[in-house]
C-alpha cells in the first residue's frame, strides 16, 4: 500500500509538472506573438479539457493516431534544435564547466523528472 501510495503521488507530482511545463510555454508563445494575454492559470485550465478528454480514451489502439503525429512533431523539433544547434556555432569554452550551487534542486528535480517512466 505505501508503494502505491508513493507511486501515486510520483505520478501526480509528474502530471502536474507537465501541466505547468505546457502553460508556461503556451503563454511565453503567444504573449511574444500575438495579442493573446492568458494567464498561466488560465491555460492549465484550458489544457485541462483536451487532456481529460483524452483521459476517457479505454483502448490504446485508438490513440495510435495520436502518437504516430506526436512522434511527427517530436522529430521536427528535434531537427529545429539541431538546426539552431549547428547555425550558431558557440565554443565550449565560453560555457561554466559547473553549475552554481543554486542550481542543485534543479538538478536534481530534472533527474528525479527524468525517472518518471519508470512507473509505467
Amino acid at each position: 500500500q505505501v508503494v502505491n501510495t508513493n507511486m501515486f503521488m510520483a505520478q501526480f507530482g509528474f502530471c502536474c509538472v507537465y501541466f505547468v511545463f505546457m502553460a508556461d510555454n503556451l503563454k511565453q508563445f503567444f504573449d511574444q506573438t500575438s495579442q493573446i494575454h492568458i494567464s498561466q492559470a488560465g491555460w492549465i485550465a484550458l489544457l485541462a479539457v483536451p487532456l481529460m478528454a483524452l483521459c476517457t480514451i479505454r483502448e490504446l489502439k485508438a490513440l495510435a493516431p495520436l502518437a504516430a503525429l506526436a512522434n511527427a512533431v517530436y522529430l521536427v523539433a528535434v531537427c529545429i534544435v539541431l538546426q539552431q544547434l549547428f547555425q550558431y556555432d558557440r565554443p565550449t569554452s565560453s560555457l561554466p564547466a559547473v553549475a552554481d550551487w543554486s542550481t542543485l534542486p534543479l538538478f536534481f528535480g530534472t533527474v528525479m523528472f527524468a525517472f518518471e517512466g519508470v512507473a509505467v
